[in-house]
């Protein structure tokens, strides 16, 4: 479960049992359950240690409402995570190559300093002809690819994290650290260099969109439902537009760009 807060600004307390906060329980019906939580600040003081107690032990599971901001002496945290973004990219980059006709003339390079995403390499070795992972997680991944070997005959290279990014056509980052993190690079064959993709906007499912708090940040949500609340068919979304430096662009001329950047 995680807490949806919000901070709202009141007059002077006029009596001394005016509530410090008021919380509410939302049930998304089959799928999860979070609080809302809205903390009165009056006269610019809030009373942080009441509203700890309150939430104990989900006080580092906290997202918060647009415009809150949480004094680092409340000792409550607010949840951050880049585990869906990772799987949205690279649910994205399947939805990108799946028009390319030549995909084992495709060098692919994956990211994934931890290793947390080595499960996707099976998906990985049907996108290209050959595969590089760049990780510092060695021993998840060589298990991995000893199994993808024995299916599929593939072999797959592996490296280093911090190892230089190999010539290749597509590379991808599931790490929000080092070289383009977090994003889809696509080799520009005709022009040279590569074009980075970073995902943008997505759309969450009617089901659970109208649940979601209007001030609250989308991907917060959806990713405290992820990763605290373990809805874990949001792993299945991909991102709806992307953006190449400051221009945007929609999925759709994504795919049209790669088919071109690509051509053999």
């Amino acid at each position: 479960m995680f807490c949806v807060l919000d901070v709202k600004k009141r007059k002077r307390k006029l009596f001394a049992k005016n509530p410090p906060y008021k919380a509410m329980k939302v049930v998304i019906p089959k799928t999860a359950v979070f609080e809302r939580l809205t903390v009165y600040s009056y006269g610019k003081r809030t009373d942080y240690r009441a509203v700890k107690e309150h939430l104990k032990a989900f006080s580092k599971s906290v997202i918060l409402c647009q415009d809150s901001v949480l004094p680092v002496e409340s000792g409550i945290f607010e949840f951050s995570s880049a585990d869906l973004k990772a799987y949205m990219t690279f649910n994205s980059l399947e939805r990108l190559l799946d028009g390319i006709k030549e995909k084992r003339r495709i060098s692919l390079v994956i990211a994934d300093r931890t290793g947390d995403y080595s499960s996707f390499l099976e998906r990985a070795v049907l996108l290209a002809g050959r595969v590089t992972v760049l990780t510092d997680n060695k021993m998840r991944y060589c298990f991995t690819a000893d199994e993808i070997y024995e299916t599929y005959g593939a072999v797959i290279s592996i490296q280093p994290f911090s190892s230089k990014m190999p010539e290749c056509d597509v590379f991808i980052s599931l790490s929000n650290s080092g070289v383009f993190p977090l994003s889809v690079c696509v080799k520009n064959r005709a022009e040279g260099g590569y074009i980075r993709l970073t995902g943008s906007d997505f759309t969450l499912p009617e089901s659970i969109k109208r649940f979601m708090p209007s001030t609250v940040n989308p991907y917060a949500f959806a990713s405290a439902l992820f990763t605290l609340s373990n809805v874990r068919a949001l792993g299945k979304m991909g991102f709806d537009s992307f953006n190449i430096g400051s221009r945007r662009i929609t999925a759709e001329t994504a795919v049209k760009m790669l088919d071109t950047l690509l051509k053999f």
